[in-house]
């Protein structure tokens, strides 16, 4: 109970997530047409920026706040999203996929050192397992609604979703001490 936060967290971030990850890829290849070097090209920018801030993140947790860092990386999805989804423009999307790619980690990053915050030691593990559970559980379920609803109403309502799910998590952020 008193880790409700934190497993509403990866709940809300597994689902997001999961839409993400399942439709952005399958956005750029099938709505924008873009081919496998350009594809590659994008994930390896992904991989070395997302390699490359790693300290930095950290360094922006530690002095501004996990909470702080929630709020800004979750207004940033919202964004990123919204754009990815709406965007009529392969440039833009393809943007918008960095940043959303660039701002993933803080969520995890984020939400577990919420939780060595308050936790205790000893609960610490049982915990994170937990929420990583709550993750899997919205990467089975979400990515399936969304498909479906996906086929009958256009790539642009999963994302939708996605930032409901962004939303619900910055209005959860916000709870945290």
């Amino acid at each position: 109970k008193e880790y409700r936060n934190y497993y509403l967290l990866n709940l809300l971030d597994g689902g997001r997530q999961q839409i993400f990850f399942s439709f952005g890829l399958w956005v750029l290849v099938e709505h924008y047409k873009l081919g496998v070097p350009l594809i590659s090209g994008v994930l390896l920018a992904v991989t070395t920026l997302n390699m490359t801030v790693g300290p930095w993140i950290g360094r922006q947790i530690d002095q501004r706040g996990v909470r702080r860092i929630l709020e800004v990386a979750n207004v940033g999805y919202i964004v990123a999203l919204l754009g990815y989804g709406f965007a009529d423009n392969e440039a833009i999307a393809v943007v918008c996929y960095v940043i959303y790619s660039f701002i993933f980690p803080l969520s995890y990053i984020g939400s577990s050192t919420y939780l060595r915050q308050i936790a205790p030691p000893e609960e610490l593990a049982p915990s994170l397992a937990m929420g990583v559970t709550m993750q899997h559980v919205a990467a089975i379920v979400v990515p399936l609604a969304a498909g479906y609803v996906l086929n009958f109403v256009g790539y642009q309502i999963p994302f939708i979703i996605a930032c409901f799910f962004a939303a619900s998590t910055f209005l959860v952020t916000r709870r945290l001490s």
